[in-house]
């Protein structure tokens, strides 16, 4: 082989070796990723069934072809226009959450179990805040607040879960989004157990 021959060769074997790599890991770190799917909507239930105070809960499933690890959720509460005085401001609060305390979401395919979490309103510190409405603090200090007053509150109010956690094969940390739900995604009855739909109680 002389010496144009060698040059070619290399000048062809380059590009294409950088190429083949760089899709080897564009496949590896976004097709063959984690993914959760969270439910549409928002499930509604009684505290208990003597009870006139609900319980809200969102689920998820890991979706996705890799397992997640060490995942942390929030539920970020947004409402625009909260104060009449400064319409185009938005007031941010953090709604608590039960927390996940498994190490490790295994892909539903392998795992066939999805999480729920609880949303607990009445542990949002933040409702004591002047700014809130009369009735919504008082509804919060009573225990009894409810996710369709918040909705009702300023000119447009929006609910987002986040989460954050580790692709269990490069260990990158993976930022996770819900759809972002309004008032007409609370649904009262329970999740179908097979799935992340709310199952009517009507």
């Amino acid at each position: 082989m002389d010496f144009y021959q060698i040059l070619i060769s290399i000048l062809i074997g380059v590009p294409v070796g950088i190429a083949g790599s760089f899709i080897a890991w564009w496949i590896i770190y976004h097709k063959i990723k984690p993914v959760i799917n969270f439910s549409s909507t928002i499930s509604k239930i009684k505290r208990n069934p003597n009870s006139k105070n609900y319980t809200y809960r969102i689920k998820f499933e890991n979706s996705g072809k890799r397992a997640i690890l060490d995942l942390n959720l929030i539920v970020k509460l947004r409402i625009k226009g909260l104060n009449p005085s400064f319409s185009g401001n938005w007031e941010v609060l953090y709604i608590p959450i039960d927390q996940i305390n498994t190490p490790i979401i295994k892909q539903v395919k392998k795992s066939r179990t999805r999480t729920t979490i609880t949303l607990f309103l009445n542990k949002a510190e933040d409702f004591t805040k002047p700014i809130y409405p009369n009735n919504i603090r008082k509804k919060y200090l009573d225990n009894n607040l409810e996710l369709e007053d918040l909705f009702k509150l300023g000119s447009k109010v929006t609910l987002q879960v986040y989460g954050f956690g580790y692709d269990e094969f490069s260990g990158v940390k993976k930022l996770f989004k819900s759809n972002i739900y309004s008032a007409n995604d609370i649904k009262e009855g329970y999740f179908d157990r097979a799935g992340l739909e709310v199952k009517s109680q009507n």
